[in-house]
This record gives structure tokens, C-alpha cells and sequence, in this order.
């Protein structure tokens, strides 16, 4: 929630503040990859980024850490070393997204809705106590 004191990027990295989602939308624009740097824990392997899903949104492909059920969202890779990071943020750069690529991350956004989600969880855990 803010730009830590005394941090120190390299002269590529701007830090740009809290943007609502209008804001970073004018942003994710220009962007060629969305990126979901976590440290492994067990926090952040039981949890489904909402950034994700933003990404997704904006026609983005992901590099993230292993988290939750990233690895079967489409055009996003997990990475577990820093140079697979790097590596897998230049391959997701270098190819220009195809006409199939851009369809699975629109299906994938038409199926992965709250209403979705709450039918999937009161349909699965029906009946249970």
C-alpha cells in the first residue's frame, strides 16, 4: 500500500502511486505482459489473484509465481526460479499474441465470473455441512 521507504529500482522501473482502475487501464494499454511477482509461501499457493483475472481481461498474458489455479489460466506461465521469471516475461514479449490466443482469454473471462463461481461452489457443496 505505498512505495516502501529507501527503495532503490533500476532507472526502467517508475513508480507511478495508487491508480483506481481507469487510471491503470490508460497504463495496461502499452503492456506487453502483467507479471504476479510473489514470494512462494503457503499464503500465496492457496490463493487466485485478482490480478490475474485483470490481466486476463485486458488481453494480457501472465507470468506469476505458482499460485492457486494460475497455471490452468490461459497465456499464463509460472515460473519458480528468478531466471525462468526473466526468461518467461521475454518469450511472453517476443510473440505477438494470436486471433486463438485472444478467443481462449475472452472465453475464459465470459466463464469465470462471480455468478459463476457461486453457482460452481453452491452446486459442488450442495447438501454438505
Amino acid at each position: 500500500h505505498g512505495i516502501p521507504l529507501g527503495l532503490s529500482t533500476p532507472p526502467n522501473v517508475e513508480c507511478i502511486g495508487p491508480k483506481n482502475h481507469t487510471e491503470l487501464l490508460e497504463f495496461a494499454a502499452d503492456w506487453r505482459v502483467g507479471i504476479i511477482p510473489f514470494l512462494p509461501s503457503p499464503l500465496s499457493r492457496g490463493v487466485d489473484p485478482n490480478k490475474l483475472f485483470e490481466y486476463i481481461a485486458w488481453g494480457l498474458r501472465t507470468v506469476s509465481a505458482p499460485m492457486g489455479s494460475v497455471s490452468d489460466a490461459p497465456s499464463t506461465t509460472v515460473y519458480r526460479t528468478a531466471d525462468e521469471f526473466c526468461e518467461q516475461i521475454s518469450a511472453a514479449i517476443e510473440s505477438p499474441m494470436t486471433d486463438n490466443e485472444m478467443s481462449l482469454l475472452a472465453e475464459y473471462c465470459r466463464h469465470n465470473t462471480w455468478d459463476d463461481r457461486a453457482n460452481y461452489y453452491a452446486s459442488t457443496f450442495k447438501g454438505q455441512r
